[in-house]
């Protein structure tokens, strides 16, 4: 019972299990920005998480999804102003932390 699963909830299950993050390709990314967008996203909170290396896991596929990296406080990782709209022109799946990388 409950809400239908999305793309964007049943990786972060996935993860949540123990699965390492998926790779952000231009469809995949689209779907979960599209999840952001119809939730109207504007802070993403992460944490605490056991074992340690699931949060981390988690940190680094919001990381990849949302483009920059959070802001530590008090003990949990925050995106603070994610705008999901902006990130629906990421669909070639360069974020502005990829293009930075090159």
């Amino acid at each position: 019972f409950g809400p239908a699963g999305t793309r964007l909830s049943g990786w972060m299950t996935k993860i949540r299990l123990g699965w390492r993050k998926p790779t952000l390709g231009a469809g995949l990314r689209s779907e979960l920005v599209a999840d952001l967008v119809r939730w109207r996203v504007e802070t993403v909170v992460v944490g605490p998480m056991d074992p340690p290396a699931t949060e981390a896991t988690m940190v680094r596929f919001l990381t990849d999804l949302l483009g920059r990296p959070p802001e530590r406080v008090a003990g949990v990782w925050v995106w603070w102003q994610v705008q999901p709209s902006s990130l629906e022109r990421w669909r070639d799946g360069q974020t502005p932390m990829a293009r930075a990388a090159v």
